[in-house]
C-alpha cells in the first residue's frame, strides 16, 4: 500500500468511527446497548468509536447492524467524494479487470438489495 494509500485508508477508518459514533448518540443509545444488540462487547464498542482498534468487517457489519444501518451505506459515506476514495479506486479497478471481482462484487451487491 503506498502513502496516499494508508492516508486514505486512515481517513475512511475515522470517518466511520464518526458515523457510527454519531448514529449511536443520535438514537440515544448506549455503549452497552449498542454492544449487546451487535453481541460484542461494550469495550470494543468504546475502542471502535475512540478510533483506538480498526474493526474487522464482521465487527463493523455487527456495528451497523445494531444500529439499523445499512454497511455497504455507511462504508460510502464513509468514503464520500471528498476523500476521492471511490473514483480513485473505480478507475483502478476499470484499468485491472479481474473477472472474480467484478463477478463477486455484483452477486454481493445483488444479495445485500
Amino acid at each position: 500500500m503506498t502513502k496516499e494509500e494508508n492516508a486514505l485508508r486512515a481517513k475512511v477508518c475515522s470517518a466511520v468511527a464518526k458515523l457510527l459514533r454519531e448514529e449511536r448518540e443520535r438514537q440515544v443509545l448506549s455503549m452497552s446497548e449498542v454492544a449487546g444488540r451487535a453481541g460484542i462487547s461494550q469495550q470494543m464498542v468504546s475502542y471502535v468509536e475512540r478510533e483506538m482498534r480498526v474493526p474487522t468487517i464482521d465487527t463493523l457489519f455487527r456495528l451497523a447492524h445494531a444500529l439499523g444501518l445499512n454497511p455497504i451505506t455507511l462504508l460510502t459515506k464513509a468514503s464520500a467524494p471528498d476523500l476521492g476514495l471511490r473514483s480513485r479506486y473505480r478507475q483502478r479497478w476499470q484499468e485491472k479487470p479481474s473477472p472474480n471481482t467484478q463477478a463477486e462484487t455484483s452477486e454481493a451487491v445483488t444479495r445485500d438489495e
